[in-house]
């Protein structure tokens, strides 16, 4: 997970970096996710709302990489919802980033959004809702 996160975070903040590793100073040795920003650990609490994003991703799709590796089968697709919510403008472009580099690993890339990021990508599929409260497509595939 950790060698899989890494190589995707540090594509987009190349000084950024996540260890996994077990905290032998206490009896259960609980896994311990730290992060490293300029070379010092900082908690995951002091990370910016976007760090946060990024690394949460990295991590998941780090994850569904070493799943894909131990059981040998394939994981077509990732849905994330709302990726880009409450993130500024250049770490909505980082999650982008992210995102894109993945679709050569998945082929489906499912993205729920309220932000029109979510347009940016090749094939958008819109959901509305009526006055009445029923969700309807609208357009279809683009």
């Amino acid at each position: 997970i950790e060698y899989y996160a890494n190589n995707l975070i540090q594509q987009v903040y190349p000084n950024f970096a996540i260890s996994i590793h077990r905290d032998k100073t206490k009896k259960l040795e609980p896994i311990v996710f730290e992060f490293i920003c300029d070379g010092r650990s900082r908690e995951y609490a002091r990370l910016s709302g976007g760090q946060k994003t990024v690394a949460d991703i990295c991590l998941r799709l780090g994850f569904s990489k070493t799943l894909m590796d131990i059981s040998n089968a394939k994981i077509n697709f990732i849905c994330l919802d709302e990726p880009f919510e409450s993130l500024d403008e250049f770490n909505r472009d980082l999650i982008k980033q992210i995102l894109l580099m993945e679709s050569k690993t998945f082929s489906q890339i499912i993205i729920i959004s309220h932000t029109p990021d979510a347009r940016d990508f090749e094939h958008t599929i819109e959901v509305h809702m009526s006055a009445d409260g029923i969700s309807y497509v609208k357009g279809g595939a683009a």
